[in-house]
């Protein structure tokens, strides 16, 4: 069974979420609030990263939707 192709937004859509995934730390922070609710002080904790860094990246996760 042949499917249509996708649309060239669904694509560029779908590169964008690998590309936001693609930084390590935004994949870790995925992984670590898929079990729960985390306050940045303490994802910041967990990942090693400053409060700033993680709050840069939760900030481009949000961005991102």
């Amino acid at each position: 069974m042949t499917s249509d192709p996708p649309s060239q937004d669904l694509l560029h859509d779908t590169a964008s979420v690998f590309g936001m995934l693609a930084a390590t730390v935004r994949l870790h922070i995925m992984w670590l609030l898929a079990d729960g609710e985390r306050d940045v002080g303490a994802l910041a904790e967990e990942l090693g990263q400053s409060v700033a860094t993680v709050s840069h990246h939760l900030g481009k996760l949000k961005a991102a939707g």
